[in-house]
């Protein structure tokens, strides 16, 4: 499963097959995680993983009753460590950066569970105290989020999305998205490069050789399948 697929097919999962996760592909979703951008570079975050059942049933009851969640098979309770990034970026960098930082790692996970067959969910809905109570936490640390993996037991339907052009604007807050005009727009300008990158290739070609010709001419024509294909959606 490539990369948009696991985006698009991404589903909110709350009911999970009574089948262990392999612990690679856990690993591979902690990497996924760990990948993500991280603020000035800190790796704020500290990650409890939990697979014990009683322990599983005390975070449900955490989760503000969430029962649903004791179907789970693997818990990841992400969090951060706000002081560490209050040193390097004040108030700021503890009520934003490190937010940010950990909200693009569960996307990570979930978006990289999805392509390992797996599920999840992002729970942020939970007592924290309480939480941190069932896994000794330190006061210092902050609880995130909660993301219950495993086999998806159940099928639900793909949530509207909004149109496009009701939430982009272009170049200024409020001025309208419109896909055709976009398109032509940025299919002008890619053009443009095109001719322009064409031109210094020709001239590379005289010094280094028709192997380089071929090789740009095989990467445009990638390029504007990609393009085709996104434009088409």
């Amino acid at each position: 499963m490539d990369t948009f697929e696991a985006i698009h097919k991404r589903q909110s999962i709350r009911k999970f097959m009574d089948i262990p996760v392999p612990f690679d592909s856990v690993a591979q979703i902690l990497r996924a995680g760990m990948d993500a951008p991280s603020p000035g570079n800190l790796h704020n975050y500290k990650i409890v993983l939990v697979q014990e059942e009683g322990t599983i049933k005390k975070l449900a009851e955490a989760a503000l009753q969430q029962y649903w969640i004791e179907t789970a098979k693997v818990i990841i309770v992400l969090c951060d460590e706000p002081e560490k990034i209050e040193r390097h970026y004040s108030k700021r960098g503890k009520d934003l950066y490190s937010i940010q930082g950990c909200a693009a790692m569960a996307e990570n996970m979930l978006v990289s569970a999805c392509a390992l067959g797996l599920a999840s969910c992002w729970v942020g809905a939970f007592e924290e105290d309480m939480v941190k109570r069932v896994l000794n936490i330190p006061d210092n640390i902050r609880v995130q989020a909660i993301l219950p993996i495993g086999y998806p037991n159940e099928a639900v339907p793909r949530p509207q999305r909004p149109d496009i052009d009701k939430v982009v604007f272009v170049e200024s807050y409020g001025r309208k998205f419109d896909m055709d005009e976009a398109t032509g727009y940025w299919s002008g300008i890619f053009e443009k490069k095109i001719k322009k990158a064409k031109k210094t290739v020709e001239k590379k070609v005289e010094k280094e050789g028709e192997e380089l010709k071929k090789g740009f001419m095989y990467f445009l024509r990638n390029i504007k399948k990609k393009l085709n294909k996104l434009f088409q959606r």
